[in-house]
């Protein structure tokens, strides 16, 4: 009886460290990605211009990552402004890379194949008034969503983990 119980602590001891390595799944992956965007803002400026960028929306439909968000610049003292609202759609499974790049991620297709839908539509207005309508409908082979350094820290590993689980290409290494 003894020697059962034992098996039986050694069985739940195992189960149970299983259970804590056990890595999240793709749709606790999705909705942690989602609440990150919910909460995420982004403000730059230096001498020359000064830009602002508000995710406005973001989904997953399968693994294709679609986000919404609205981007000002401004250049000067209101000399130049542009004030656009940006679409991007990535193809996660087709990403061979996630890395963070100067104030944001980047998301780069596998040998740089134009996957990535973007389409801007928005003005641009300089000092005099002259204002100038922007749509612009793109395919690019990376998507580059600006933020802070501490959110895409968190954010490359759950769109890493999110690639690998759409069955995502691993990137090239010569080591």
């Amino acid at each position: 009886m003894k020697k059962l119980l034992i098996l039986f602590t050694l069985f739940l001891g195992l189960g149970t460290a299983e259970a804590q390595e056990s890595k999240p799944t793709k749709e606790e992956t999705v909705e942690y990605i989602n609440n990150k965007f919910d909460k995420l803002v982004y403000r730059s400026s230096n001498s020359v211009a000064a830009d602002q960028i508000d995710y406005l929306n973001t989904k997953f439909d399968g693994c294709n990552f679609i986000v919404k968000m609205s981007f000002k610049r401004v250049i000067g003292k209101n000399e130049y402004c542009v004030e656009t609202n940006d679409s991007f759609e990535i193809p996660i499974d087709k990403m061979e890379k996630v890395e963070i790049i100067e104030s944001g991620l980047r998301l780069m297709s596998h040998r740089n194949a134009k996957l990535v839908k973007q389409i801007r539509v928005g003005t641009s207005k300089d000092s005099n008034g002259t204002s100038e309508k922007i749509d612009e409908n793109e395919i690019l082979s990376a998507g580059y969503l600006p933020m802070y350094q501490s959110d895409a820290d968190e954010l490359v590993k759950a769109f890493n983990h999110l690639r690998k689980l759409c069955g995502a290409p691993e990137p090239i290494s010569f080591d």
